[in-house]
């Protein structure tokens, strides 16, 4: 019997593939198309703020001294006013870690522990620290 369900069935999910990686392919080629249109067209923006709001950047890290250090001094340098940007370090390492973070107080930078949440996953229990003024 060459019409059998099981052959059917595979033609159907077969053509099925086949049609969703063939959209997929189409619009690769129309974003491709979009680019190449508008690739000499410079970027306006399409509005400007009175005023720049306050932004917080969060760092959550966990048992990585090393790397924080480098991801302080390397967030400390975004060009963004001093009194605009607060950054965040969330530790949920052991207080060895912490420790190392506070190396970084020998620079002008205020620290502020928080305290830590009830332990309930990883991220309540975090320890905020915020920089308020500029790291580096």
């Amino acid at each position: 019997m060459q019409g059998s369900v099981g052959h059917i069935i595979w033609t159907v999910c077969y053509l099925s593939v086949l049609i969703g990686l063939s959209a997929y392919g189409v619009h690769r080629y129309f974003i491709i198309y979009l680019y190449l249109k508008n690739r000499k067209r410079p970027p306006v923006p399409a509005g400007y703020f009175e005023y720049l709001p306050k932004v917080t950047v969060q760092l959550p890290i966990f048992n990585e001294v090393y790397v924080a250090k480098r991801l302080l001094l390397s967030v400390s340098e975004l060009d963004y006013p001093r009194e605009l940007l607060q950054i965040q370090v969330l530790d949920d390492s052991m207080f060895s870690s912490f420790i190392g973070l506070i190396e970084l107080g020998s620079r002008p930078a205020r620290l502020r522990q928080g305290s830590p949440l009830p332990k309930a996953n990883s991220f309540a229990s975090s320890t905020p620290i915020s920089f308020h003024k500029r790291i580096c």
